[in-house]
């Protein structure tokens, strides 16, 4: 057995409870130890508490991220991303429906190429398959042609809506029982409530809104209705080009009007559930992923309070530190 002890925390922080996703008021609750270990063994928590509640553990104790393609929409390239993402211990989802390639004179020949040469490898490498459907790139009923011969394949489904407009994105996930929907940044009054209905989760991208200068996605109205919202960086290398999650999580609460508790519980355990893999990460609980962000900070809101400064993060992945 492998145990690692990371001890004398100044803080653990996590969201509260076990279930997920987690909606409208139990998303701003933050379960905070003050004074705290995370014991890890063979890569999962086992034990978390405060340093007075820890007894002797013996001699053999050390001590001390989804992405998409729909890049390349060339078979090789696409099917390269997505091996690229598997081997890095990622998510691999096929975004085979992003644009139209300019050697296509329009969408419905290309998703003639794609379903027919990508879909069949592509479905044997990616968990899920997504989808921008909006003016300009596919509308509803190529997005439907899309995302039903990814069912088909097996691939659980996702798309990207309501960026620009509003072009239906909304009724075909529910339709189709797509996970989430990200973007939204144009979503009406009333897509929110029929989302938040739902068991669709709304995946807010304000790194991406930032970047092209386009209106916020509406999150408090998201929350009040009681949607499952989660937060994501979108690091891309047209529309969002970071990596940063603390950026992305202090654009949530100063331009979101998130609290802080809200957007870690967005980026951890609803991010997880869109994922699905919410029984076993986004949490520092024993029984999961020993996956955690430790910060050289005062408080855990320096996460989001301190935009763009240095965390001082060193990040344990699988209970093992994953920088040198």
């Amino acid at each position: 057995m492998t145990r690692l002890l990371i001890h004398d925390l100044r803080q653990v922080a996590t969201p509260s409870g076990r279930g997920a996703p987690l909606r409208g008021p139990e998303l701003d609750n933050v379960d905070v130890l003050e004074d705290a270990y995370v014991l890890v063994e063979d890569g999962a928590i086992s034990d978390v508490g405060q340093m007075r509640e820890l007894g002797p553990l013996g001699d053999d104790v050390d001590e001390l991220d989804e992405a998409k393609s729909g890049y390349g929409l060339d078979r090789e390239t696409e099917l390269a991303s997505l091996r690229a993402i598997r081997g890095a211990g990622g998510v691999p989802t096929w975004l085979g429906a992003h644009a139209v390639p300019p050697e296509f004179d329009d969408a419905d020949p290309y998703l003639d190429f794609a379903l027919a040469e990508v879909l069949p490898e592509a479905a044997r490498v990616a968990e899920a398959a997504d989808v921008f459907l909006e003016r300009g790139a596919f509308d509803a009923k190529q997005a439907r042609r899309y995302l039903e011969a990814c069912r088909a394949a097996g691939l659980v489904l996702r798309m990207h809506g309501d960026q620009f407009t509003e072009a239906g994105a909304i009724p075909l996930a529910l339709e189709l029982g797509v996970r989430s929907v990200d973007h939204l940044e144009a979503t009406s009054e009333a897509g929110i409530r029929t989302l938040a209905g739902s068991g669709v989760s709304a995946v807010l991208l304000p790194a991406s809104a930032l970047f092209l200068g386009r209106p916020m996605p509406p999150a408090r109205a998201f929350v009040a209705a009681g949607a499952a919202v989660a937060l994501a960086t979108d690091f891309n290398p047209g529309s969002a080009f970071t990596e940063s999650l603390p950026l992305v999580c202090s654009l949530a609460c100063t331009q979101l009007m998130l609290t802080p508790s809200e957007a870690l519980a967005a980026c951890t355990v609803n991010a997880a559930h869109v994922l699905g893999r919410a029984d076993r990460k986004g949490r520092i609980a024993p029984g999961y992923d020993a996956d955690l962000l430790l910060l050289d900070v005062p408080d855990w809101r320096y996460l989001a309070y301190h935009l763009g400064g240095d965390l001082g993060i060193d990040p344990i992945v699988g209970g093992r530190r994953a920088l040198p």
